[in-house]
């Protein structure tokens, strides 16, 4: 369910430095919420394609570089609507709104359902490859609790995923859906 403490953490300060640094180069006002601070950051970089690489390579230059296993998740983090389906011992089951991959999903320090309402739920938030691991970042946007007629659409979307080999567990097989090139977190 969780990743280990020690990866957690050194995930969390690297990627709260990127988003802070992206809060203060973008002019976004701070607020006394870290969390709201972080979700605005992260937002202004969804919507700013290639903000986080550029983010990175001027940490990296003002000779504050990340850990390179961070900055390869961070760089290729999927922040996005996701499904998210349900809560195992083990890990949260997401899928892709358009119900093509399903993924099992780690948390950093917090279980999902600890942070949000028990799922199923539409929610914003980034997913990544680290340390072997498919992971979320924690941050949970706009949360859309589903209905009991929708969740058994989607356990059934889920079932005829796992079937069909459309079930992603490993960083490796994240980054490669996603086309991403990232030896730093497989």
């Amino acid at each position: 369910m969780l990743i280990p403490h020690e990866s957690a953490m050194l995930f969390i300060e690297g990627y709260k430095k990127v988003l802070f640094r992206i809060l203060a180069d973008a002019g976004l006002l701070k607020t006394k919420s870290t969390q709201r601070d972080l979700v605005t950051a992260r937002t202004y970089a969804s919507q700013n394609p290639g903000l986080i690489g550029k983010t990175i390579d001027a940490l990296r230059t003002l000779d504050e570089p990340l850990a390179s296993s961070v900055a390869g998740a961070v760089r290729n983090i999927q922040i996005r609507r996701w499904i998210y389906l349900r809560q195992t011992k083990r890990h949260a089951v997401f899928l892709d709104t358009e119900t093509e991959s399903a993924f099992e999903v780690r948390a950093l320090t917090d279980p999902l359902n600890v942070l949000a309402h028990d799922p199923p739920m539409f929610v914003e938030t980034g997913v990544f490859a680290y340390e072997g691991m498919v992971v979320c970042d924690g941050l949970l946007l706009t949360p859309i609790l589903i209905g009991r007629s929708y969740q058994d659409t989607f356990n059934a979307d889920y079932t005829r995923l796992r079937k069909a080999g459309h079930l992603y567990k490993t960083a490796t097989q994240f980054n490669h859906l996603f086309m991403l090139d990232s030896p730093d977190n497989a």
